[in-house]
């Protein structure tokens, strides 16, 4: 059994209690209901509160992105140059700030002593990328620089990871991972 001792109290700037006063105090009416969420605060344009399903939100706009193109996805590819184009959709509520990209090749198990290169080759993404629209980010990967590998089959594994400098927060980079075939194969001697 719950037992509510209600109680209105104030406390000084160390926790000591100062005073206490019986009965809760009287709670503020929320300042508005916008559709099924009851809205009891607004800082600008963010605003929490609950639903009519009693579940607290908070709803704080700012700029996002998502791949478009499938991330995360493997291929495999000869010794040869490759071009990866990796588009993104602005689906936030304020337009994307895009200050850059930047690509980085790694080897993946223990057979492939180097990943080959990687560079941002170019990119349609502008400074600002309007909420709805679309922009392309193209990378060239160029395994031809992996000496050899220990894979007695010739292959080598590799993958990129592409970051975005954006001001849309903690967003998941942008991979594709690779098995490389025709690399000659590293002399034991």
């Amino acid at each position: 059994m719950t037992v509510h001792h209600d109680n209105t109290c104030t406390w000084d700037q160390y926790g000591n209690l100062l005073s206490m006063t019986p009965g809760a105090p009287t709670a503020p009416a929320p300042p508005y209901q916008s559709g099924t969420e009851i809205v009891y605060a607004t800082s600008g344009a963010s605003t929490t509160g609950v639903d009519t399903r009693n579940f607290g939100f908070v709803d704080t706009p700012s700029s996002h992105y998502t791949w478009q193109t499938p991330n995360g996805s493997y291929a495999v590819i000869p010794d040869a140059a490759y071009p990866i184009t990796a588009t993104l959709i602005s689906d936030g509520d304020f337009d994307l700030s895009f200050a850059g990209a930047t690509v980085g090749s790694q080897t993946f198990g223990t057979v492939t002593p180097t990943p080959g290169d990687v560079t941002v080759a170019d990119t349609t993404c502008g400074s600002a990328v309007p909420t709805g629209t679309t922009c392309t980010v193209t990378i060239s990967y160029d395994p031809t620089s992996i000496v050899c590998t220990y894979s007695p089959y010739g292959y080598a594994y590799t993958g990129i990871d592409l970051a975005l400098a954006t001001d849309a927060g903690t967003t998941k980079d942008f991979t594709q991972r690779f098995t490389v075939t025709g690399i000659p194969i590293c002399d034991d001697d």
